[in-house]
């Protein structure tokens, strides 16, 4: 029961920190406001995982009764909150690239099509990255392979 209460107050203290962080922080600056804008939703999500996290943490000194729940646990809030802070810095680099580099300092628009393929290029080299990290994966040959078609489709995009 007192762990509930405690992830409780964890999760409600995250929210009104969440809350004071985007009602009272000016985000009007050309840099700032895009980059609040799109990850807004990504750190809001970090609230609930960091919450999980915590009760993960706190069932890992648990008597045997809960081992299922805390084999659930031990896993999930950790790939999910690695998973929202790559989703953060992809957001963030891609909103500096395009909204911030090339909107506002050079005036350009970046056509929809380019800023989608290099979205889903970033992604999947992130998502990439994460397994072979997370699962000790070392299939070389076959990312290379993707990596190769991707390349010749970007070249083929910006023709």
């Amino acid at each position: 029961m007192m762990i509930i209460l405690q992830a409780a107050l964890i999760f409600i203290g995250l929210s009104t920190l969440y809350w004071l962080l985007y009602k009272f922080l000016p985000w009007r600056d050309s840099f700032v406001e895009p980059i609040a804008r799109r990850v807004r939703i990504w750190v809001y999500l970090l609230i609930p995982l960091c919450t999980l996290n915590w009760v993960g943490a706190k069932l890992a000194h648990a008597p045997l009764a809960a081992l299922s729940v805390k084999v659930w646990l031990s896993w999930l809030p950790h790939t999910g909150i690695l998973a929202l802070l790559v989703i953060i810095a992809v957001e963030t680099l891609l909103v500096i690239i395009f909204d911030y580099v090339y909107g506002v300092r050079r005036r350009m628009e970046v056509p929809p099509v380019i800023q989608a393929f290099v979205r889903g290029l970033i992604y999947l080299l992130a998502g990439l990255l994460v397994l072979f990290s997370l699962f000790n994966i070392k299939i070389v040959a076959g990312v290379l392979t993707g990596a190769a078609v991707l390349l010749l489709g970007l070249g083929l995009l910006m023709q």
